[in-house]
């Protein structure tokens, strides 16, 4: 869905990849987990036989949005949407132009915002079933 032109809002396509990863930092704690997410993920999103500068600055982006989770002293929601915007930010810092990064970060916010109160849903279903047994 990332590397298709079928989810574009507004002339604008908001980075899926990011707002999933961010929030799956969240719910994974483990960093083995997340650095094959952070592979894959890059994979899936440039698979290319050659690995390019932006392959690079894609990964260091995401590991660096997990470690802002992990150390960051907010909430895990204000702790997410710090992370969606830094690595939006420094993900579109070459081709910078101010309405189309700020409609991406709205658009990032609101994707990690939904994945996030979908997977807390699961979670704490998941984490209740496991405690509350007969």
């Amino acid at each position: 869905m990332q590397t298709t032109q079928s989810f574009i809002l507004g002339g604008v396509k908001p980075n899926l990849v990011l707002a999933v990863l961010a929030v799956l930092a969240v719910f994974h704690k483990k960093w083995i987990r997340r650095v094959i997410l952070v592979m894959i993920a890059a994979l899936i999103v440039t698979f290319s036989p050659i690995i390019t500068w932006f392959d690079l600055i894609f990964t260091a982006t995401i590991l660096l949005i997990m470690a802002i989770i992990d150390f960051a002293p907010w909430r895990k929601f204000i702790s997410i949407a710090v992370a969606v915007i830094s690595g939006t930010l420094i993900l579109n810092v070459v081709s910078f132009t101010p309405r189309v990064v700020l409609t991406e970060l709205l658009m990032n916010i609101a994707l990690a915002t939904i994945i996030f109160s979908l997977l807390q849903l699961i979670y704490v279903e998941e984490k209740d079933a496991k405690t509350n047994r007969f």
